[in-house]
């Protein structure tokens, strides 16, 4: 069976950027926040960016508080890895992310630096 939020970007459109909404710094909780590392996601239009990578925009397909952005992240020597990162809104400093079919996560805006 498909995920909450493979559902919701079934039939949505493709476009080439991550909508605003979605943007910003996210973490796993407030204190994750202040310190660089693998708790933190900066979102942008056209990327997603990791502690020691980022993820290039490929696609997106959106339908209102879901999105789903193919991404490309280069990871060192290796070939790129092509994977689905899905983003759930919930309010206006939550929000929950999953990697392909991995376990879905929660996660809150940090503030503007």
């Amino acid at each position: 069976m498909n995920s909450e939020e493979e559902q919701a970007v079934a039939n949505a459109a493709t476009q080439d950027t991550i909508p605003a909404r979605f943007h910003g710094k996210w973490a796993d909780n407030a204190e994750a926040c202040a310190i660089r590392g693998h708790q933190q996601y900066r979102i942008g239009a056209d990327e997603v960016g990791f502690f020691e990578s980022r993820g290039i925009v490929q696609s997106v397909r959106v339908d209102g508080n879901y999105a789903a952005a193919t991404l490309s992240e280069q990871y060192g020597d290796a070939p790129p890895a092509v994977y689905v990162f899905y983003m759930a809104r919930e309010g206006d400093d939550a929000m929950r992310l999953r990697y392909d079919k991995n376990d879905r996560f929660s996660v809150v805006r940090c503030p503007e630096e």
